[in-house]
């Protein structure tokens, strides 16, 4: 009987410890009862208890300006419920020991928003998230960086589907622009490594060699009408006298180049993406969709250089 007795006093402790600074509505002595009770650390929590613990509906007015409403258990959000944070971001969907863990929806202040599975407060599982500028993926997460298979869409019309890791390109994938071009390619670490092959729209083929995203000069082109050129895509003004296969080249080489670029450019080097973006303007017509995406690019990190200059 003793025993029982101190084990009694020992399970009502924490119960007393929420009683300390709670308001009129609640008790820890009763089974069930609504209330408000402030934390020694200030959080503030209005709603239900159970055995003067926080638990049923329910709402956590946060000391860093951020609130939860929704489903409470022993004390934690739990089940479904939504967050407000004090920078404009929020997330809505399933929780667990005060985390988000599960399904839902979190839309951070610019814009973006990610809709997919959580584990232990981080993005992992199925997912699928449209960024501010309007880009997305769909795909597999790991610990809140893309990680598995998935497909990135770009806002020039472009698809990337194939594998990912800590967020970057990684492993064997297939770039399909809005043209029907297609680029077949391994990346490491975001940028192309290996043997990379371009099947372009018109039925064209280019093969050549990549370095950490910079392809070396070297190719095997394959022209619609089955002719194979071999040759220096450095010097192409070289690999063919025919008039024709060279027309046709030309916007092909283009499209290399400038894929070059914009795999440069997410690794942070802006000099080199430059001066693949302009060497991609040399091959094409003004008037074309790729010029117009290319001096889009060039104005876009010609902008981020004098940024960072001016600083």
């Amino acid at each position: 009987m003793r025993i029982f007795s101190i084990l009694f006093v020992l399970f009502l402790l924490p119960l007393a410890a929420f009683a300390q600074k709670g308001t009129d509505g609640w008790s820890a002595k009763a089974k069930s009862s609504t209330g408000t009770y402030t934390f020694k650390n200030g959080d503030v929590y209005t709603g239900e208890f159970r055995f003067g613990i926080p638990h049923g509906e329910g709402s956590f007015e946060y000391t860093d300006g951020s609130v939860f409403i929704g489903k409470v258990i022993n004390g934690q959000p739990a089940g479904q419920g939504t967050r407000t944070f004090s920078n404009g971001d929020s997330y809505t969907g399933e929780w667990a020991k005060g985390r988000k863990h599960g399904t839902g929806v979190y839309t951070w202040e610019n814009g973006a928003q990610y809709t997919g599975e959580y584990r232990a407060d981080k993005m992992h599982g199925d997912g699928s998230i449209v960024y501010a500028n309007g880009e997305s993926y769909t795909g597999s997460w790991k610990a809140d960086e893309a990680s598995g298979s998935g497909v990135y869409a770009y806002t020039n019309g472009a698809k990337y589907n194939g594998t990912f890791k800590n967020g970057k390109k990684n492993g064997k994938g297939i770039i399909t622009w809005r043209t029907g071009d297609n680029m077949i390619a391994k990346w490491s670490n975001g940028l192309a490594s290996g043997n990379v092959a371009f099947i372009f729209e018109n039925g064209s083929q280019l093969e050549t060699t990549w370095e950490n995203g910079v392809f070396s000069g070297q190719a095997e082109y394959t022209s619609t009408d089955g002719e194979l050129i071999t040759g220096d895509l450095l010097q192409i003004e070289s690999m063919t006298q025919n008039k024709d296969i060279k027309e046709e080249m030309l916007p092909n080489v283009a499209l290399v180049w400038y894929v070059s670029a914009i795999d440069l450019a997410l690794a942070g080097r802006t000099y080199e993406a430059i001066n693949s973006l302009e060497a991609a303007q040399q091959y094409v017509v003004a008037s074309s969709d790729l010029n117009k995406l290319i001096v889009s690019k060039l104005e876009e990190l010609q902008g981020k250089l004098n940024g960072v200059e001016a600083q």
